[in-house]
């Protein structure tokens, strides 16, 4: 992990790159991501309870959003425990979004 290369030591980091080519809608990527946190929960052994994996949610600019709007779609979700969101300066102003509202 490029930028914080610390956090593998004590979390498997996983990342994910959105290429300038891709024209991928923002529902389609949310989708992708939140389909592959799924997957990668269940492979391991389901929620954090029973000695699955535990979830922290991290984005930077733009994957702050991403990764803000990804976490709403997996709270309370069974299947997911999502521990944390981090966000690294995340692309959004507050009172324009829909969390403001």
């Amino acid at each position: 992990f490029l930028q914080f290369p610390s956090l593998g030591e004590e979390f498997d980091v996983r990342a994910m790159r959105v290429s300038m080519d891709d024209r991928s809608t923002f529902d389609e990527l949310k989708a992708e991501v939140v389909g592959y946190v799924e997957r990668e929960c269940a492979a391991s052994g389901g929620d954090g309870s029973d000695g699955g994996r535990s979830v922290y949610l991290m984005g930077e600019s733009f994957g702050g959003i991403l990764a803000t709007q990804v976490s709403v779609e997996l709270y309370g979700r069974e299947s997911v425990d999502l521990r944390g969101l981090i966000l690294v300066n995340p692309a959004t102003c507050y009172k324009r979004s829909g969390l403001y509202e």
